[in-house]
């Protein structure tokens, strides 16, 4: 690490951990209310880990029936360990989606430093500390089982395409 990037990766770590402890603070308590999805995703995880099959008995499937509904599996593979190892509790249920939400902290830094370069500190900040808003988002928006995927599929294009504009 040379002396020129020590301020972007000590700026980083700083927000990384700021955003790590907002958003696993209290976890088991915030947001109010475990609701059925929450619910639902726990306990076929946990089922999962134990067995192999989801609520409805099916072996490893690759959409999980949830009210009649069919969702991605990503949050539940994701999920199992945590509740088979840990046990299944609230936290345990939404501690995976939290740490990947700490994480696109660094992924934000890391692409906006390859995308603008090194000065790209300053740009990313406003980017870095409206991660707390994100916050608010994870908890009453959208279903949190497309959380891991939703946003991000567009990145290794926009970063080839960026390397490309820029060597032109």
């Amino acid at each position: 690490m040379s002396k020129a990037s020590a301020p972007f990766w000590a700026a980083t770590l700083i927000v990384l951990l700021f955003g790590a402890s907002v958003r696993l603070y209290k976890l088991d308590s915030y947001p109010i209310g475990f609701n059925q999805d929450q619910m639902v995703l726990g306990y076929d995880a946990w089922s999962i880990w134990q067995t192999g099959r989801d609520h409805h008995g099916q072996a490893l499937p690759l959409f999980f029936r949830t009210f009649d509904d069919y969702v991605s599996p990503v949050a539940n593979y994701l999920t199992s360990p945590f509740v088979g190892l840990l046990g299944l509790n609230e936290f345990n249920t939404r501690l995976p989606i939290a740490i990947l939400g700490a994480l696109t902290v660094l992924l934000v830094a890391l692409l906006g430093r390859e995308w603008f370069g090194p000065g790209a500190r300053r740009s990313s900040d406003l980017r870095r500390h409206s991660t707390a808003s994100q916050r608010l988002w994870l908890d009453f928006g959208p279903d949190v089982r497309g959380v891991p995927t939703v946003g991000w599929q567009h990145v290794p294009y926009r970063s080839r395409c960026s390397r490309q504009h820029m060597q032109l």
